[in-house]
């Protein structure tokens, strides 16, 4: 399912939204691209010019890449909430990668095709999908 460029723009904001509130990051520019139901958003300016020298020595840029990863999987709960309200989509997952050096990084917000709230659909007894899964 196509997410709509209208979307990617509410969710767009909830990025920055949450680089702000959750990393305290002031990034210099957010820019998404969609394709299909994943929405990916570049982000230049993550980390500050002092990070950016320190990784150059290759230890550290592996831990700022790992501290990066990690602060983002601690409090991804509140974008994914925030990108599903201003979607109307719920997420299946994201991720969040970081070029120390460069100074750049990506979110990918994979999104589902259910609503938030939504139940999955259940075939009902005896339908054909019910059997095949029984048989599996």
């Amino acid at each position: 399912m196509q997410l709509p460029q209208q979307s990617a723009g509410r969710a767009t904001e909830a990025v920055k939204r949450f680089l702000t509130g959750q990393m305290s990051i002031q990034s210099k520019s957010v820019r998404p691209d969609a394709y299909g139901s994943t929405l990916v958003i570049s982000v230049a300016g993550v980390p500050c010019p002092a990070e950016q020298d320190y990784s150059r020595h290759q230890n550290a840029h592996e831990l700022l890449e790992r501290l990066y990863e990690r602060a983002y999987e601690a409090s991804k709960h509140v974008l994914e909430q925030a990108s599903e309200a201003a979607c109307g989509r719920r997420v299946r997952d994201s991720a969040l990668h970081t070029n120390p050096k460069c100074g750049d990084c990506v979110i990918f917000v994979h999104f589902g095709c259910q609503r938030p709230g939504q139940a999955k659909a259940v075939p009902p007894a005896g339908s054909d999908a019910q059997e095949h899964r029984k048989e599996t």
